[in-house]
């Protein structure tokens, strides 16, 4: 479980400090023991910039960008975010406002954006979307802390001895959390940003469940700001030509138990193997009004369970780097029906029908214009232990 407490404003200007919170770099999920709880959030931030010289062994790279909540920044974001919302108004007046030609129009716009390729219109769409990331970091003030920038370059410039030609570098898989309502927060890895060191922050990207890629006009505004499916054959085939990437192992379970934690990292499932789905939500219901009533606020990773990542890491010797955005939580207002047939329905397709407004209180809308920390620890070695190609099963690593 994590506490999260709201910090006082980051400096505009920081670049280096010794003092910053760390992930740990020896934490791997595995099936017999928790993960510790992430870093607190940074109540005393640094209010000067330190350039390297310090008694630390290691340097933490922070670069904070200004918040600028104007009418710009706003809609680039909304323009990356807001789909949801516009799609919803769009289906809403089809059914019930549109004449039949305009239905027809709306039709054969929504099969057009299906039909085209996500890439599309290619070259002019990566420019909207890198104006898109641009202005989404200053929408957020974005923060990122990398807590060793040197141990990253390392482990990405080692050769992947999978690999054919013996010249590949190796691929790192950052593993993002929380998920929340929705991980935007991964834009911080977007190469437009340019916060990763050398090949790392070009290749930049994240996979996403692959429910958004079937959806008209989100699947290309999706593919414009460097996002892709998180199928088997994109995570490997990644790994396996040294591509890093960022991606969320909690998944669409993570929005599930946003109410639903109790006092370890994990949710009931984990902390007791044995025990039954239904016994672990009528505790999960009975921890929550415990909590509501105690006015406590907790995060649940749900971690334990999501060991495909683990595996195809293990299979091409790929490091895995533990990331944690905080301030997330407050982004949206949300509503979550809780039911079994809900649990069925969010895995099934992959997101869970839920119903969430962020500014102006629109739905379905942008969120609020909370100031993101992206903080990214030390990569995690892993072996290599094989190819992993008669593996069918991909582990969890679909959402």
């Amino acid at each position: 479980m994590i506490d999260e407490a709201q910090p006082d404003p980051l400096p505009e200007k920081t670049e280096i400090h010794p003092d910053t919170p760390k992930l740990s770099s020896s934490w791997c999920p595995s099936s017999s023991s928790v993960p510790p709880a992430a870093p607190a959030t940074p109540s005393d931030p640094p209010e000067k910039t330190i350039n390297g010289e310090n008694n630390s062994s290691k340097n933490y790279k922070i670069i904070s960008t200004p918040q600028d909540t104007s009418l710009v920044p706003t809609l680039a974001v909304t323009l990356w975010l807001g789909w949801n919302g516009i799609l919803v108004a769009l289906s809403l007046y089809f059914l019930f406002f549109a004449s039949g030609r305009e239905r027809l129009i709306i039709l054969g716009v929504c099969t057009a954006s299906l039909v085209l390729p996500a890439e599309f219109p290619w070259r002019w769409g990566e420019r909207v979307g890198d104006w898109m990331m641009l202005g989404a970091e200053k929408y957020f003030g974005l923060t990122t802390i990398i807590e060793n920038e040197e141990n990253l370059l390392s482990h990405a410039n080692a050769i992947n001895p999978n690999c054919q030609t013996q010249t590949t570098k190796k691929a790192l898989i950052f593993a993002f959390e929380p998920h929340d309502i929705l991980p935007y927060a991964v834009f911080a890895f977007s190469p437009a940003l340019k916060r990763l060191p050398g090949k790392i922050g070009r290749d930049g990207c994240c996979l996403i469940t692959s429910a958004v890629f079937g959806v008209p006009f989100l699947r290309q505004v999706y593919r414009w700001v460097k996002t892709y499916p998180v199928d088997r054959g994109t995570f490997l085939g990644k790994l396996r030509r040294g591509e890093s990437f960022a991606f969320v192992p909690g998944g669409v379970q993570e929005v599930i138990h946003l109410e639903s934690a109790n006092s370890n990292v994990c949710n009931d499932e984990t902390s007791n193997e044995k025990a039954s789905e239904n016994t672990n939500d009528d505790t999960d219901e009975t921890n929550a009004n415990s909590r509501q009533k105690n006015n406590e606020k907790h995060l649940t990773l749900y971690l334990l369970k999501r060991k495909g990542f683990v595996k195809h890491a293990l299979a091409t010797g790929s490091p895995i780097v533990p990331v944690f955005a905080f301030h997330l939580d407050g982004s949206y207002g949300y509503y979550i029906p809780r039911s079994k047939i809900v649990h069925r329905i969010s895995r099934a397709v992959g997101v869970v029908p839920l119903v969430f407004w962020g500014r102006f209180g629109i739905p379905f809308g942008i969120p609020y214009p909370k100031r993101i920390v992206v903080v990214i620890g030390e990569a995690i070695d892993v072996e290599s232990e094989g190819s992993g190609d008669d593996d069918d099963d991909d582990g969890g690593v679909s959402e």
